[in-house]
C-alpha cells in the first residue's frame, strides 16, 4: 500500500509541474504577443523567467517589510502601554483605587519619583492600623506568659488579621495562572469532523499576575504571552495543515476590552480553504478559552 500510494503521489506531483509549465509557457507566449502588439521586440522564455522571478523576489520582500514594520509598530503600543506614567495621590478616593486594576506600567510616589505600580506608598491611615514596627529587642517571656491565640478572621471579612480594614493587600498569583493558562489552552480543539483543528502544544508562557485589594475592592492584574502551536487533521488523521498562534497579550486591559490580540502563523496547510475555515475556528475557540480563563481566575480568588 505504501509503494502503491508513493507511486501515486509521484505521478500527481509529475502532472503537476507539467500543468505549471504549460502555465508558464503560456503566460510568455501571451506576453511576447504583448510586446509585438506594442511593437516591441519579443523575450526569450529564460529572459522571461528571470524577470518573473525578480519581480516575485520583490513582492515577497515587499510583503516581509510590511510585516516586520506592522510588527514593530505592535511592539511599539504594547512597550508604550506596559511604561505608562500614572499620577496617584496618597489619598484617593475609593472610586478611583478601584480603578487600579486597569493600570500596567509605573507610577509617581508621594515625594515625585518614578516607581513601580506595584509598588505601595502606605497611608497614614495604614501605619496607624499597623503601628510601630521598628526593630525592638526580644525578651524572655514572664513564665506565668501563655501564648495568645490569633483572632480568626470570618469568610466573608475583608482584609488580613492585620488589615481588617483592607486598606491594601496583594497576592501574587503568577504560578497559579501560568499552570492554569497552560491547563486551559493546552485542551482547545474542534469538533471532530471531516476536518478538526487542536492545539498540540503550549510554548513560550511568560508574563506575572496578582490580586490586589484596596480598600475592600478587589483588582486582578495579568499580563502574560504565550505561543500555540496546532495542527489540522483530515478525517483519515492524515495532517493536512500545522502552524501556531502567538498571543502577545494576554491582560486584564485586553480582558476588559474583550479583544484578544493574536496572529496565525502558517507552516503547513496555508492555501487550502478548508484548512483556514478550521484554524478560524480554533481561533475562535482559543478566545472563548481566555474568557473562561478570566472567570476562573475571579472565581479562583474572589
Amino acid at each position: 500500500m505504501k509503494k502503491i500510494k508513493k507511486a501515486e503521489d509521484e505521478k500527481k506531483e509529475k502532472l503537476k509541474k507539467e500543468e505549471e509549465a504549460k502555465k508558464l509557457k503560456k503566460e510568455w507566449e501571451d506576453e511576447c504577443v504583448a510586446r509585438m502588439a506594442r511593437s516591441e521586440p519579443p523575450i526569450s522564455e529564460d529572459d522571461w523567467m528571470k524577470e518573473r522571478e525578480a519581480a516575485e523576489k520583490a513582492k515577497k520582500e515587499e510583503k516581509e517589510k510590511e510585516k516586520k514594520e506592522a510588527e514593530r509598530k505592535r511592539r511599539e503600543e504594547r512597550k508604550a502601554k506596559k511604561h505608562e506614567v500614572v499620577k496617584v495621590d496618597g489619598d484617593s478616593s475609593d472610586d478611583d483605587l478601584g480603578n487600579l486594576g486597569n493600570v500596567r506600567g509605573y507610577k509617581l510616589n508621594k515625594d515625585g519619583k518614578k516607581t513601580s505600580f506595584f509598588n505601595n506608598d502606605l497611608t497614614d491611615e495604614a501605619k496607624a492600623l499597623i503601628g510601630d514596627i521598628a526593630p525592638k529587642a526580644i525578651s524572655s517571656p514572664a513564665p506565668s506568659s501563655a501564648p495568645q491565640p490569633v483572632e480568626r478572621r470570618e469568610s466573608g471579612s475583608v482584609g488580613s488579621a492585620w488589615n481588617k480594614a483592607g486598606t491594601w493587600e496583594e497576592k501574587d498569583t503568577s504560578e497559579w495562572c501560568r499552570d492554569t493558562l497552560t491547563k486551559i489552552l493546552g485542551n482547545v480543539s474542534t469538533p471532530v469532523n471531516d476536518v478538526s483543528g487542536s492545539i498540540t502544544e503550549v510554548k513560550d508562557l511568560t508574563g506575572d499576575s496578582s490580586v490586589s485589594q484596596v480598600r475592600g475592592k478587589k483588582c486582578f492584574i495579568f499580563d502574560i504571552t504565550c505561543n500555540l502551536e496546532f495542527d489540522i487533521t483530515d478525517e483519515a488523521d492524515e495532517k493536512i495543515g500545522k502552524g501556531k498562534i502567538v498571543l502577545p497579550d494576554i491582560s486584564s486591559t485586553a480582558a476588559e476590552d474583550g479583544e484578544w490580540e493574536h496572529r496565525v502563523e502558517m507552516k503547513k496547510g496555508a492555501g487550502d480553504a478548508k484548512v483556514k475555515a478550521e484554524v478560524e475556528k480554533l481561533v475562535a475557540n482559543v478566545k472563548t478559552a481566555l474568557d473562561g480563563f478570566v472567570r476562573t481566575f475571579n472565581a479562583e480568588y474572589a
